[in-house]
């Protein structure tokens, strides 16, 4: 039985940058288009509050299926789902698409994961604005955020 050594593999991806881009986020508005207060008293002791969810470092190439990430918890307490609002419009400010998504990911108060979902751009002519600008002709595009909701599990459940 003869051993060959082989050189070591690079799995890893070249060009990858650490740019923490903020990802936008507006303001919910009522029917007369005044402000709503986010910051109401869910119970007695949990609190929906701006801040609470991060999301940042987001990628979407033109070629990606997929958009990845960063959700930061800010909560104070262990969270398993977050559920947002995604608008996506040109550089111009026209909308392109808006949907829900809703990402599981288990995270601790203070703890950051990435998380990806399957792309809106189902036919991978977009690309994100603040990323790499792509070889074949794709349109840029912005996306902002509202957090629409986020489960905070029972800790010790009493039945």
């Amino acid at each position: 039985m003869a051993l060959t050594a082989t050189g070591k593999v690079k799995t890893t991806r070249k060009s990858l940058r650490s740019d923490a881009v903020q990802v936008g986020e507006w303001v919910m508005t009522d029917s007369r288009g005044g402000e709503v207060d986010t910051t109401r008293t869910d119970t007695a002791d949990v609190k929906f509050r701006k801040g609470a969810i991060t999301i940042k470092g987001y990628v979407k190439r033109a070629s990606d299926s997929r958009e990845s990430f960063l959700i930061t918890n800010n909560t104070g307490r262990r969270i398993t789902r977050v559920r947002m609002l995604m608008r996506y419009s040109d550089t111009e400010g026209s909308m392109i698409h808006e949907r829900e998504v809703s990402v599981a990911c288990e995270l601790k108060d203070g703890e950051t994961r990435q998380v990806s979902v399957a792309s809106f751009d189902k036919h991978r002519a977009f690309y994100y604005y603040a990323g790499d600008k792509p070889r074949k002709r794709a349109t840029p595009f912005v996306v902002q955020v509202r957090i629409l909701s986020y489960d905070i599990p029972v800790e010790n459940p009493e039945y």
